[in-house]
């Protein structure tokens, strides 16, 4: 596998391997080749700002489409709340002629461009309503049916998971796991409750949903989509004299490289990195008819965050 991914290279029959960096590079008509061959890793915000599992995925890819003689570059431009392609995109996006993009992301104004100027174009994630471009990404709504099945198997019932700043289609999928999990434990399900919403992900707007859901029948359980989410409500709780797990129960559908050093350890999901980086390299190789189960599941980490709720 090492090999077909371009990190080590075969030195001879006896199955002796060099790391491929150590090997003298390509030559002749194959430098030629590499020389051609380039690829835009297309992003909403700088690299710094963006989710500690989407960076080191990105990061990832980078490593070995370079290992394998692309040239690649990020670039950096705000289509995640674009209603529509617009216009300085012609500008501001690299789109010569064979260059390949890969989208962290992706929405349907960005697919419409990409279609209209005739850009190999994949996304790492997001939502493409039916728009012809092959997308590979960890599937939100299967974590979520998969940490709401576990915290109703405990006996919650009152459990939130905001929704901030994510698209309706990704709000849908959420939306219907939350409610199969609440009405399969014997719960009536009320959006505005257990799926609270806000356009913008700030932590005055999510500090607003938590206190508007325990000012009425508090949450014994809070399920996020980002890490930053679950730092902000852990002051929340804190300032509540509220306790993780003995008051809330919390999970996290992702994950952080300083999710270490959260006390207690959250329940939460690691994505498979490796998987998903080789299939996208795959795509830049081969194209996206060998795209082969790209929705996939994050990993349950088990934490010590989640436990049953209290009885009143």
């Amino acid at each position: 596998m090492l090999e077909s991914e371009g990190v080590v290279v075969s030195m001879g029959e006896r199955k002796a391997f060099q790391v491929a960096g150590q090997v003298a590079g390509p030559s002749g008509d194959r430098a030629m080749e590499c020389a051609d061959r380039k690829v835009v890793f297309m992003v909403h915000q700088p690299l710094d700002h963006v989710a500690d599992s989407s960076r080191r995925l990105i990061e990832q890819i980078r490593g070995r489409v370079r290992r394998k003689g692309w040239q690649e570059e990020v670039c950096v431009v705000d289509y995640l709340h674009a209603k529509r392609p617009r216009r300085v995109w012609d500008e501001l996006i690299p789109h010569e002629v064979g260059v390949k993009m890969v989208a962290l992301y992706g929405r349907p104004p960005l697919a419409d461009w990409a279609l209209r100027n005739h850009v190999d174009m994949l996304f790492l994630g997001g939502v493409t309503e039916g728009r012809n471009v092959p997308m590979v990404g960890v599937k939100s709504a299967l974590m979520a049916a998969d940490a709401l099945a576990r915290l109703t198997a405990l006996g919650h019932t009152r459990i939130m998971l905001p929704l901030c700043d994510r698209p309706e289609s990704f709000k849908v999928g959420i939306r219907e796991a939350t409610r199969r999990a609440i009405e399969s434990a014997g719960g009536h399900y009320q959006g505005n409750y257990h799926n609270p919403e806000s356009p913008y992900l700030q932590p005055d707007v999510l500090l607003g949903l938590l206190e508007r859901g325990f000012a009425g029948n508090p949450p014994t359980a809070l399920v996020f989509l980002d890490w930053k989410e679950l730092i902000s409500a852990q002051g929340f709780l804190a300032r509540r004299g509220l306790r993780i797990p003995e008051d809330v129960s919390v999970v996290l559908l992702n994950d952080a490289v300083s999710a270490d050093w959260f006390h207690p350890l959250p329940c939460r999901y690691r994505f498979p990195i490796r998987r998903i980086a080789y299939m996208i390299v795959h795509w830049l190789e081969h194209g996206a008819g060998d795209l082969e189960g790209n929705v996939l599941s994050g990993e349950f980490i088990a934490g010590g965050s989640i436990a049953e709720p209290k009885r009143r």
